[in-house]
């Protein structure tokens, strides 16, 4: 008997660094509706769980900067939270599993930036808003899967990032800048109906892309979105679109423009792009 809760001990003692956490654990601060906003976390725990409560008041953000630099291995945020601030989670290179809450509305600028080691993220159906560089440089992100609520993805916001596939959710307007600048691993991206605007430099360099297809709506595609895109064949184009703008907001010569320099688009597309309006190289 004695040895049993000996070893139940030693088991406690050695694992529970790895998930428990005390309120102790949590710098802490007050929103301005009665809530708590997660400051910072001073725990030894890698496996992070977040309490729904600290001092009997709801956690409803994660603060600016909270998490940043921090050695955690996962985190799990509580249904409540509506809010993710500017760098939260920033640097954070251990991270490799983040489960977010059904609450959630925003993610706010650089909030997981550089965290190299996620993986996956669930975006759930409440988040309306995406960071600029929210996810930029997350070396290991594969997949991501847009909710269907979300209206505003900032610039960059999967910048450098391991996506392979990218759906865009039905209901943005526009794609933009930068957003997978350098995603060098990204083959496939559907560019759905209602997109007008494609901004600069959104898939720059991903040299995975092979073929893209654009949608009825487009009408403008901006300087260097699909530039260096090197294995870049074929463009479809749907019949439709009699026209597409191909610079910035003000006029440039046709020598300026370089929406697909660096491509190796085949004649036929090259066909297709110069009957909508494109004069400048591939």
């Amino acid at each position: 008997m004695k040895k049993s809760i000996f070893i139940l001990i030693i088991i406690y003692i050695t694992s529970a660094p790895l998930w428990a956490q005390k309120e102790s654990d949590f710098r802490v601060g007050f929103t301005s509706d009665g809530g708590i906003v997660i400051r910072g976390y001073t725990g030894s725990a890698l496996q992070a769980v977040i309490p729904d409560t600290l001092q009997y008041m709801p956690v409803k953000e994660i603060g600016r900067d909270a998490f940043r630099s921090g050695k955690i291995t996962s985190i799990v945020i509580p249904e409540g939270v509506t809010h993710i601030r500017d760098g939260a989670f920033a640097d954070c290179r251990e991270l490799s599993s983040v489960t977010l809450p059904g609450t959630l509305i925003s993610i706010g600028e650089a909030a997981f930036d550089n965290c190299i080691s996620l993986s996956a993220v669930t975006l759930p159906d409440s988040l309306t808003t995406i960071g600029v560089l929210a996810f930029r440089n997350c070396a290991s992100l594969s997949t991501v899967k847009f909710p269907g609520n979300i209206y505003v993805i900032g610039g960059g916001a999967f910048q450098e990032s391991g996506l392979t596939s990218v759906s865009w959710p039905a209901g943005i307007r526009n794609i933009p800048p930068r957003a997978f600048y350098n995603c060098k691993n990204l083959q496939s991206a559907v560019i759905p109906e209602g997109v007008a605007v494609i901004g600069s430099f959104a898939f720059y360099g991903c040299s995975g892309l092979t073929a893209i297809a654009l949608p009825g709506t487009i009408s403008r595609i901006n300087e260097g979105s699909f530039n260096s895109c090197s294995s870049l064949t074929s463009v479809t184009v749907p019949a439709s679109v009699r026209s597409i703008n191909f610079s910035e907001q003000e006029p440039e010569t046709a020598s300026d423009v370089k929406s697909f320099a660096g491509s190796k688009m085949s004649s036929a597309s090259q066909r297709t792009l110069q009957r909508v309006g494109y004069t400048g190289g591939y």
